[in-house]
């Protein structure tokens, strides 16, 4: 697939930065092109066991917004060539003010926000404050969607849409068809070649990961 990129996904902290910066030069070092650092939050609503566990394991110890930043930081010094997409939940941005937490995450070398409970058309002024800061608010795209929904936002302006290929929470039980090929095809049909598509997906062999990805192929043909 053309200018295909790999987007990997850690939680911030976890189990803890020294061995969690290891992961990331790990995943790096295989081939990821963006990371993708989530903040350890305690309701974590889009989120599955693991996700859930991990979060709750970082907060155990106390960890915060800010280290989670600083964290982030840490990772764009030794690699500034690597974007990082801080994913995140509404009342972490909200507490702080909107504006007040993307200059954070600026600040602390973030490209882009995903922030999937803060809809692409009622999401507090997020977006407004990432282009004041050079950054991208990216939206998340939900099979659930109508295709008037759906086009509203692929002319909406944003360079990066998130797309999930299934409802339900990560790390269920992945299904390859036929729901995940049809959301594929519409998120492709609407958004390209305007936008940019991050495909959500949870690669449970390289075989899953190969299939997405020469589906997603076929349909841009």
């Amino acid at each position: 697939m053309e200018n295909k990129l790999l987007m990997a996904h850690q939680v911030a902290g976890y189990p803890e930065d020294e061995t969690a910066i290891a992961a990331a030069e790990a995943l790096i070092a295989g081939g990821t092109g963006i990371l993708e650092v989530q903040l350890a939050f305690s309701d974590p609503s889009a989120d599955g066991v693991a996700i859930q566990t991990a979060c709750s394991t970082v907060l155990s110890k106390g960890y915060t917004v800010k280290q989670g930043l600083e964290y982030i930081s840490k990772i764009r010094k030794l690699h500034p060539e690597i974007p990082v997409f801080l994913m995140t939940y509404g009342c972490l941005v909200y507490r702080p003010g909107v504006e007040n937490f993307v200059k954070m995450a600026h600040d602390a070398g973030v490209s882009g926000l995903i922030v999937p409970d803060l809809p692409f058309d009622c999401d507090e002024g997020l977006t407004a404050a990432c282009k004041k800061y050079g950054m991208h608010n990216i939206p998340v795209a939900a099979p659930s969607m109508t295709e008037e929904r759906l086009n509203k936002m692929a002319t909406a302006g944003f360079k990066y849409i998130y797309t999930a290929l299934r409802a339900g929470i990560t790390g269920t039980k992945t299904v390859t068809i036929p729901a995940p090929r049809v959301q594929i095809r519409r998120v492709i049909v609407s958004m390209l070649p305007r936008t940019t598509v991050s495909f959500v997906i949870q690669v449970e062999s390289p075989q899953y990961g190969t299939s997405a990805t020469v589906y997603a192929t076929d349909q841009r043909t």
